[in-house]
């Protein structure tokens, strides 16, 4: 969230820190939790949806094996990689294509108007509005990262890696090899494919570039 972080522990636990809010998740196990701006969801240990914050609608009664918040949606991936999404969809954020376009997703992540799915088949898929759908990339093939208006996609250790959106003037990463990437407002950082080291790279007004040694 904006004012917190949380992260998995063992055997689906949790631990919180910064700002006490409505986001800090209930007392129950999890298997992947994500954050938006005023609500935030996690897949509880028998693989079902759960939600809490600002309300974001009809939350799926079905098993899914990953999940993203974005500002006031929700989608996540099926067990056969189909997107499913929930809550607002005034710019077609929270409505995927059809599956034959796409044939499964590895990867989902929304942002506040748009999400993007990567797929084997189709490569990286948008839908929405804004930069973060008519600017997406050719050749993403990595992890995928989005925050805002704005998307990250690591190019995995051979290819390169692609950030774009509102932001993309300030978000172009280093030509460099990236197996992980996560992009916040306005920078982003990504760990190295081939030596595991951290890079960060875009705003650094609140030293959000300066990791810990």
């Amino acid at each position: 969230g904006p004012d917190q972080a949380c992260g998995l522990v063992y055997h689906g636990g949790f631990a919180c820190a910064g700002a006490t809010s409505a986001l800090t998740p209930a007392v129950r196990g999890y298997n992947a939790l994500s954050f938006g701006a005023t609500s935030a969801c996690g897949i509880t240990v028998d693989g079902r949806p759960h939600c809490w914050g600002a309300p974001l609608g009809t939350v799926p009664n079905e098993v899914l094996s990953e999940v993203s918040v974005g500002q006031a949606h929700a989608c996540g991936l099926r067990i056969d990689g189909s997107a499913v999404c929930w809550g607002d969809n005034s710019f077609g954020q929270a409505e995927p294509p059809p599956q034959i376009e796409y044939e499964a997703f590895s990867a989902i992540a929304s942002g506040d108007r748009f999400t993007c799915g990567l797929s084997n088949y189709a490569g990286l898929v948008c839908w929405g509005q804004g930069p973060g759908v008519t600017d997406k990339p050719e050749g993403a093939t990595g992890a995928l990262s989005v925050h805002g208006g704005n998307a990250c996609a690591a190019g995995g250790s051979r290819y390169p890696s692609y950030c774009w959106g509102e932001d993309a003037a300030a978000l172009q990463p280093p030509e460099q090899a990236f197996g992980a990437i996560a992009v916040g407002a306005r920078h982003a950082c990504a760990i190295g494919g081939t030596d595991g080291s951290l890079y960060c790279w875009g705003d650094d007004s609140q030293s959000q570039l300066q990791a810990p040694a």
